[in-house]
């Protein structure tokens, strides 16, 4: 814990993923239930971890460049 860091939680979103809850669908992930967040209906498929992946990676390249 000494030692100083960055710590993220990402939280890939798409629009209607906390369907109505929060404020008409908008809000917060954790506005979501926690039942239905973690539920398996709602997990990734291994290709569409590896796309986001992918994408952030790429996004996180270009911001090295600069």
């Amino acid at each position: 814990m000494g030692d100083a860091h960055l710590h993220w939680h990402l939280y890939p979103r798409v629009n209607g993923d906390i369907e109505k809850y929060g404020n008409n669908g908008k809000g917060p992930v954790w506005w979501y239930p926690m039942e239905k967040m973690y539920s398996e209906d709602n997990r990734p498929t291994e290709q569409q971890l590896e796309q986001m992946k992918e994408k952030l990676k790429y996004e996180l390249e270009k911001l090295m460049v600069n």
